[in-house]
Order: structure tokens, then sequence, then C-alpha cells
């Protein structure tokens, strides 16, 4: 009979978190292990899982957040305390279940990870994200603590997820994955969307796939690519922002606070006031939200991630799964292997936007180099990304967990 797993994600939109999640349980040997999906929040990630023919629940579950805030000063400061005390709901709805494994995607999702602490029931608890970045050392050091009790294994998706955990004998470090048969698709689309996209066979695009903000990049990437586009003023350059871009809505609060303050420049606005500043204005193209993100990669010819997150995101490993050489700001712990500096892609220091630009532009002006790195990125994603090799790996874990007395750590 299958081990029973109880997946439990923090929200009910599909971001990166989603998707990778997504990938694990599609993957999944279903002979082995039965999964169910349990979403602290509604919304579409729940038809996107029960698209795998797996059940999926809705509990509200409170969330403590360490990326960036709380800060002490904040009223969400205390509110967050609140997700330390008992979950009954949470409780009954495990007695219901009577799971082998739970498996926690995120690390908010603590009040869980206490509540299958009481209930004896064997946890694996995924670092998705940073404390890096956190603005509460003392909600870190409650997260790390917490985490580290609750969970029988620690599963981080790279070297830099793992602060706070290295000599835990508890972790291990399993990449994100990328559908393989998916990436293989979307490449044999690359013209068809290159044309979509208004492209000519001599124009070189370098793109950028995420959201249009600061965190993600967005405003780096802009002031990077007027630098190259400044050093190479004869090439056909277009530059791509792949990201949905924010709605104009006003909310009560927002238009009550306009009678005292100036309204925030829409993120729109401001990408197209930095692109002017930087000189590219005619050559950059916001396509907003696309599905066909592996498609889109595939058709752009370097990729580039300037992901302020102190992490690398999984935009980077979707663009090498399609052999496209990528330029990447490095996370901040320096140790991480997704991207290794001149083999697979080039890394730049955070921060460091001329540093970006360098290596585009030896990217541009090497069509071989472009293929040598786009190459070996595909070579490498098979090895490590790859969605059926991972699951495979988390199975290991499970079976660690199921059987205490074969475990390695």
């Amino acid at each position: 009979m299958p081990a029973t797993l109880i997946y439990i994600h923090h929200e009910g939109q599909i971001a990166g978190s989603a998707i990778s999640l997504r990938n694990l349980i599609q993957a999944l040997d279903r002979e082995r292990f039965a999964p169910r999906i349990l979403l602290a929040d509604d919304g579409p990630a729940r038809d996107m899982f029960e698209s795998l023919g797996v059940p999926v629940d809705v509990l509200p579950i409170s969330r403590f957040w360490t990326i960036r805030g709380p800060a002490w000063y904040q009223p969400s400061y205390f509110k967050n305390l609140l997700a330390l005390l008992p979950n009954r709901n949470l409780e009954n709805y495990f007695r219901l279940i009577r799971p082998d494994i739970i498996h926690i995607n995120e690390k908010c999702l603590l009040s869980a990870g206490l509540v299958a602490k009481r209930l004896n029931i064997p946890v694996v608890w995924h670092l998705r994200c940073t404390y890096q970045l956190s603005q509460s050392r003392t909600m870190a050091r409650i997260s790390k603590s917490g985490i580290k009790k609750a969970a029988t294994r620690i599963l981080a998706i790279s070297e830099d997820e793992a602060d706070g955990f290295v000599e835990c004998e508890k972790l291990r470090i399993v990449y994100n994955s990328v559908d393989s048969d998916d990436a293989a698709n979307s490449s044999t689309r690359r013209d068809s969307v290159r044309s979509e996209l208004g492209l000519k066979a001599d124009d070189i695009a370098i793109g950028m796939v995420g959201y249009l903000t600061a965190d993600k990049g967005a405003w780096q990437f802009i002031r990077m690519a007027g630098l190259v586009n400044a050093a190479l003023p004869d090439k056909k350059l277009r530059f791509f922002i792949v990201a949905k871009i924010p709605g104009r809505d006003l909310r009560p609060g927002r238009i009550l606070r306009r009678f005292w303050a100036p309204p925030p420049i829409h993120a729109e606005d401001f990408a197209w006031q930095l692109a002017e500043q930087a000189g590219i204005s005619d050559r950059l193209v916001l396509t907003g939200f696309r599905e066909d993100v592996l498609p889109v990669n595939a058709a752009l010819d370097i990729v580039v991630s300037c992901y302020q997150l102190a992490a690398i995101g999984r935009t980077v490993l979707e663009a090498m799964a399609v052999g496209r050489p990528v330029v990447v700001t490095a996370g901040h712990s320096g140790k991480s292997q997704i991207v290794k500096h001149a083999e697979n892609g080039f890394v730049a220091p955070p921060g460091d936007v001329h540093s970006l630009a360098q290596w585009v532009i030896e990217l541009v002006e090497d069509r071989d180099l472009r293929q040598e790195i786009g190459g070996r990125a595909l070579e490498y994603s098979r090895l490590h990304f790859d969605a059926r090799r991972n699951a495979r790996r988390v199975e290991e874990i499970y079976s660690e967990v199921l059987n205490p007395q074969k475990k390695t750590g």
C-alpha cells in the first residue's frame, strides 16, 4: 500500500514554489506514494494541483514570515507570533488523514510543523528562501529553531537556501526541477516564438523572466541593458522583460494616503523612465505575463537574472533547461552550484551591474561562446534539474524517513 503524503503549500497563487512542487508531484512514483495537497489559501494553484489527479484541501493556516519582514516596529510583527499558537483544525485534519509523512513546502508554515511534531508525524521540510534578508533576527532564530526541532529531514533547493542549517545532519540539497520533455518541446518552438516577438534572424534577444519589481531584478536588468547597448551600438540588440505588469487599481487605503502623500510611481511607468535614461526605450519590450515561459526562454539568445533575494531563482533553471546561456547575480553564500562561472554560465557579484554587462557583452560578441555555454547548461540541467531524477532523490529521502534504521544522516 502506498505511503500517504500530505504536501502543505502556503498560498493559493501560482508562483515558483508552487510550480516546483507540481513538478515534483508529477514525477512521483504513485505506486509507492499517494500524494495529497493542503493549501493555506484557495486560488488558481488548486486547479493546477487537481489537474495532476491529486486530492486538494484548503484550510487556513497562519504564516510565520521571515522574508523580508516583519520588523519589530511593524504591527505584523506581533501578528506573526499568532502562527505559534495551537491550530486545532489543522490537528484534527492530520488525525483524520493519518499521513505517513508531512512535506512542508515553505519555511513560513511553522505552525504545521509544530502540530506534526506534537502528533509524532515525520516531517520533510523544504527550504525555498534564505534568511539573509530577514529584517528580524529574532523571527529568523525562532523559525530556525522550530524547523530543526520539528523536521525529520530538511530539504534545501540550493546551497544558498541552506543557511542556518549547514551543520545540521538532517539537511539534504536537491535542486528545483524542470520537466525535460516540456523543455525539449519548447526548444522546437524557438523560431515561431521569435517571429511572434517580432525578432529577425540577426537580432540578438537578451531577456529576463520574472516580475516587474526591484526584488526580481527588473531595474538592474534595464540598467545593465543600457550599458550593453552603449558598448555595442552597431549590434541589433533587443531587450525583453517577461513579467506580469501590476494593475493600476486604487484600493481604499491608497486613496486615503493620496490626501497626504504623493502616489508612488507605477512599476510600468518606472520601467520606461529607467529605459529612457538608459537609452534603450526603443529596444525594450515589456511582454506582460506569459504562461509559455519555457518557449520564451528558448526564443532568447541570452537570459539574464538579476535576482535580488540573495539566491538564484528557478527562472535560471528553466533557461538552462532549453540550452540558453545565462548571466546571473550570485547568491549570498557564494557556494551555489546551480551556475558554475565560465562553465555553464556566468556569475556576477550581487549589485554589480557592470559585471553583468561585461559577461553579456562577451556573449553577444561571440556566437560560438553562446552555443558552447548554452550546450553545457543543457547538459548540466539534464543531470541536476530533471524532474524524474530529482523525484527519485526526494523519494530516497522519504524512504530514509519511513525506514529510520536505514537512515544515512
